[in-house]
């Protein structure tokens, strides 16, 4: 009697441990599928927010190699000069890099940089900062559209008295034909007026009387008298 009921026991035992161990890896398996499900929203939400990464966060650091493409090229410029100037801790080699790219990047490449900067959300004094540089560097190489440039940006108009003069001083080099129909064709407005100033005192020495002329027209009161004071003392 005493075997049957150790015996009986024993069989409950292992049926006990049975089920348990069965349980044990059925919570296992749950447990791991719970946690393989995690990881697939995680990594979908790790995916998802990468695709929503903004496009200057996905660049690389100049120097650009070119596409062929003045439009794209001109696009992934702005892209990593965006990410340079919101960088709260700017460093001063990737000013240097943005200047060394500009340089040497074509006039074509650098007017739709321009055009593109136009249309950008960039802050007015990231704005400013990367159009002077870009401005630098287009002045010898491509006087008009940086006159055509500065008309058109919404900033302070006065601010861009140094490109205007040696755009104008460099363009008038060239010949005065495409310069006079320049002004002849613009508008009237403060960069206009610094515009013929500049050209009045390029062509002081050479044609007084035609800068005599020029300066004349010039709307802004105080900036006339600068200018006609000075071709008077050539």
């Amino acid at each position: 009697m005493m075997k049957w009921a150790l015996s009986f026991l024993a069989v409950v035992v292992a049926c006990l441990i049975s089920l348990g161990a069965g349980w044990y890896q059925s919570q296992q398996l749950t447990d791991l599928r719970t946690y393989a499900s995690v990881l697939r929203q995680e990594n979908v939400t790790i995916r998802d927010s990468i695709s929503q990464k903004p496009p200057e966060a996905e660049t690389a650091a100049f120097p650009l190699k070119s596409s062929g493409d003045t439009t794209k090229d001109a696009s992934a410029m702005l892209q990593v000069v965006r990410a340079m100037v919101k960088n709260p801790n700017p460093n001063i080699d990737e000013s240097l890099a943005v200047v060394d790219q500009f340089a040497k990047t074509p006039s074509k490449t650098l007017k739709a940089f321009l055009d593109q900067l136009l249309e950008s959300n960039v802050s007015e004094d990231h704005f400013k900062k990367i159009e002077d540089i870009a401005l630098m560097a287009l002045v010898p190489r491509d006087p008009e559209s940086v006159l055509d440039h500065v008309v058109r940006s919404p900033y302070d108009p006065h601010r861009f008295g140094q490109h205007v003069s040696k755009a104008i001083k460099n363009w008038t080099a060239r010949g005065h034909q495409h310069v006079t129909r320049w002004l002849e064709d613009s508008e009237p407005s403060a960069v206009r007026d610094n515009a013929i100033a500049s050209f009045c005192r390029a062509i002081g020495e050479t044609d007084p009387q035609s800068a005599l002329t020029w300066a004349e027209i010039i709307e802004d009161p105080t900036l006339r008298g600068e200018t006609l004071t000075v071709l008077e003392e050539k």
